[in-house]
């Protein structure tokens, strides 16, 4: 190897990086392939040696990118082969549990936030202020909705020893994201100016973050960002990072139906003959955990204590983190020998 060829610990990071990648094969043809493609992979990174160390990093990532096309493309011939009635009608239950479990979640705590302020309230605008306060309600109970209905699901499939895949859940779970994102970016902001004005008695009421869609409130913190750089205030200061805040809250909130989705499922591998019990009170955990972190991680962003980013998302990588440690947990042996999804 020449002096200007590459190292033999950027040999081991890159063998490294493809090894970890080949978990995006099929379990089938990786187990099958793995030794002999990481072998090869290893000899034309040692053929590219001489060229120098830039060659070494183009071949490099040529094979990673190679990898990661051919993944794709055996993922979608597997998922094409493997989707048959059984995993629709898997959806379908899903589809019904969730709507159960988000028509009674929005109900329940529709009833509570507006209790208190119907005393003052009678007739239309009473009515205005039920039917304005369903959106803002239903952008928290989506998530949790979904992670009943996924964790009900699959912990029945799991039950009857039928099998099912992961990806028509989780394809299920990013159409409801999908409609979450343009719930929260769009009709909850309008709606809440509406509800606004109602408690305020006004045809109009001023806006706040919360009445601003995703456009408004991106153009308004450009806004302050030029004027933070111009005149430097802790004001300044706070409300930007209340209107990031926002920003990032509508973008976590409806990426947390894949994540607790994807938690759901891990944990219905993890336990698969878990009974009502135990689903209520990992259920409970979920929500009370998640909102919790949730809040708190709001309320220090609006104070400066920690970033806007970090204060909205980390109740996503907690999730995210489960998730992947339940998954994980149900590779053990003593997990497998258990009904499970497959």
């Amino acid at each position: 190897m020449s002096p200007q060829s590459a190292s033999p610990v950027s040999f081991r990071l890159w063998r490294g990086a493809y090894a970890a990648l080949l978990v995006l094969l099929p379990r089938t043809l990786r187990e099958r392939h793995r030794q002999e493609m990481l072998d090869l992979y290893e000899r034309e990174l040692t053929r590219s040696a001489n060229a120098g160390a830039l060659r070494v990093h183009v071949a490099a990532m040529a094979g990673l990118t190679d990898l990661v096309r051919r993944a794709l493309l055996e993922r979608v011939v597997e998922e094409r082969q493997a989707l048959d009635r059984g995993e629709w009608v898997v959806v379908r239950r899903s589809a019904v549990a969730f709507a159960f479990a988000f028509s009674l979640l929005t109900a329940l705590l529709v009833a509570l936030s507006v209790r208190t302020r119907l005393d003052a309230l009678s007739g239309e605008r009473a009515f205005r202020t039920v039917l304005y306060s369903v959106p803002f309600t239903a952008a928290i109970t989506i998530p949790m909705a979904l992670f009943l209905a996924v964790l009900f699901t699959s912990l029945k499939t799991a039950y009857a020893s039928r099998s099912t895949r992961l990806v028509p859940l989780l394809s299920f779970s990013m159409v409801v994201a999908g409609l979450a994102f343009v719930l929260n970016a769009q009709i909850v902001p309008r709606t809440n100016a509406r509800l606004q004005a109602v408690q305020a008695g006004t045809a109009d009421a001023p806006r706040s973050d919360r009445s601003m869609t995703l456009t408004e409130l991106r153009v308004r913190s450009r806004q302050l960002t030029t004027m933070h750089a111009a005149v430097p205030g802790s004001t300044v200061r706070e409300s930007l990072a209340n209107l990031e805040v926002e920003i990032h809250k509508k973008v976590a909130l409806a990426a947390a139906c894949v994540l607790l989705s994807l938690l759901a499922i891990g944990l219905a591998r993890w336990q698969p003959g878990a009974g009502l019990l135990l689903q209520i009170v990992a259920s409970v955990i979920v929500f009370v955990g998640y909102y919790t972190m949730l809040t708190v991680g709001e309320t220090l962003a609006d104070r400066l204590v920690i970033s806007p980013a970090l204060g909205m998302w980390s109740a996503n990588i907690m999730a995210l983190l489960l998730a992947l440690a339940s998954l994980w947990a149900s590779r053990t042996p003593s997990a497998r020998s258990q009904p499970r999804l497959t």
